[in-house]
C-alpha cells in the first residue's frame, strides 16, 4: 500500500522525470510501538527502514528520522502475524514459500502444547496429574508491564490446561488484558495462600510487580517458562 501510494505521488510530482526503481527509490517503515516501554514512544522507538539493493547515501539516512541501526524485535503481532504477509507476498509473485517464516510460525503455534507437556510431565513426576490439578499461572499478557493480549500464548496454554481437567487461576495486575475463558478463575493480586495451595505455579509472563522470591517461598512446585527462577532443586522446572 505504502509503495502503490507514494511512488505513485513520486512519478506524479517529478512530470515524469523520475523513474521509481531507476531514478528514485522509496524507503519506508509502518509505525512502531512497544508496549509496555515506558522509556520510547512513538516518536522514538527504533524503526526498520526497507532494504535497498543499491549503494546507499549514509548522510541521507543519518539525517532519516526514526532510522533504526539495530532492529529491535517486540510480542504481539510482530512474530507470530505480521510476517505472513510477507510470506503472501513472496509465495504472490515468485510462486515460492517463504522458507524462513513459516517453519518459525510452526514451531510458535506449538509451544502452547509444548508447555502444557512439560507441565503435564512434570507433574506426573511430582505423583500429581492435571486432571484435577490446582494451577496457577502467572501472567496472561502477551509481555511484560502491559495489558497488550495480541496473539498471547498465555491464552492458548491456559485454555489447554483447562481442558484436560485443570483447575485453572490466572493473575494478571493488568486486567483489561483478560479475555473470557470458561472456568478460568482470575485475580489481580498475588495471594501467597493462593500460591501455596497450587499443584503447580505457572510463570508465563514475567510482570515487574511479580515478587519471584514469594513465590518461591510458597509455590511447592514451578514452571518457568521465563527463565527467571534459579535455585531450589527439583522444584523449578525451567523451559
Amino acid at each position: 500500500m505504502s509503495r502503490s501510494r507514494v511512488a505513485g505521488v513520486i512519478a506524479r510530482k517529478s512530470e515524469g522525470n523520475l523513474r521509481v526503481g531507476d531514478d528514485s527509490f522509496l524507503d519506508y517503515s509502518p509505525e512502531r510501538i512497544d508496549p509496555g516501554n515506558t522509556e520510547l514512544g512513538t516518536t522514538k522507538t527504533p524503526k526498520v527502514v526497507s532494504g535497498r539493493c543499491v549503494p546507499v547515501d549514509r548522510g541521507q539516512y543519518s539525517r532519516t528520522r526514526g532510522v533504526a541501526e539495530t532492529p529491535k524485535v517486540v510480542s504481539g503481532r510482530c512474530v507470530p502475524v505480521d510476517p505472513g504477509y510477507l510470506s503472501w507476498r513472496v509465495r504472490r509473485r515468485s510462486g515460492e514459500t517463504f522458507c524462513f517464516v513459516e517453519p518459525v510460525n510452526v514451531v510458535n503455534d506449538h509451544m502452547p502444547k509444548y508447555m502444557v507437556r512439560r507441565m503435564q510431565d512434570r507433574l506426573d513426576r511430582a505423583g500429581r496429574a492435571v486432571n484435577g490439578a490446582t494451577t496457577v499461572v502467572l501472567g496472561l499478557a502477551c509481555k511484560p508491564n502491559t495489558s497488550d493480549a495480541r496473539e498471547s500464548t498465555s491464552f492458548r496454554a491456559t485454555d489447554l490446561l483447562l481442558r484436560r481437567g485443570s483447575e485453572a487461576t490466572a493473575i494478571d495486575p493488568h486486567g483489561t488484558c483478560v479475555e473470557p475463558e470458561v472456568g478460568l478463575r482470575h485475580i489481580t493480586e498475588v495471594d501467597p495462600g493462593v500460591l501455596a495451595a497450587a499443584d503447580i505455579v505457572v510463570l508465563l509472563t514475567d510482570h515487574d510487580v511479580f515478587d519471584l522470591d514469594q513465590v518461591l517461598e510458597h509455590a511447592s512446585l514451578v514452571f518457568d517458562a521465563r527463565n527467571r527462577l534459579e535455585g531450589l532443586q527439583g522444584r523449578v522446572e525451567r523451559l
